[in-house]
């Protein structure tokens, strides 16, 4: 099975995997400001085209809120065929 990726602003780091279960580290494709009690869009650099019947998980990191004060609101995204 292959899945194609493809970053939108090529001077952005490539994702990479970062463990044997085949995860991913993102990167926003943005600088962002979201102030103390907002909430923001943070676009991510990525394209991805997905096999038939699978699904790609976007989550946050558990380090993400410790490091840098923010929480998704819905903790997940799903990229889908």
């Amino acid at each position: 099975m292959k899945i194609k990726v493809r970053r939108i602003d090529k001077n952005i780091e490539f994702p990479t995997i970062i463990s044997k279960r085949e995860w991913i580290d993102l990167r926003t494709a943005e600088k962002a400001i979201i102030n103390k009690g907002s909430y923001g869009l943070i676009p991510l650099n990525v394209c991805m085209q997905l096999p038939k019947g699978y699904e790609a998980i976007v989550a946050c990191r558990s380090s993400t809120p410790k490091t840098f004060g923010i929480m998704s609101a819905n903790a997940f995204g799903i990229i889908d065929s």
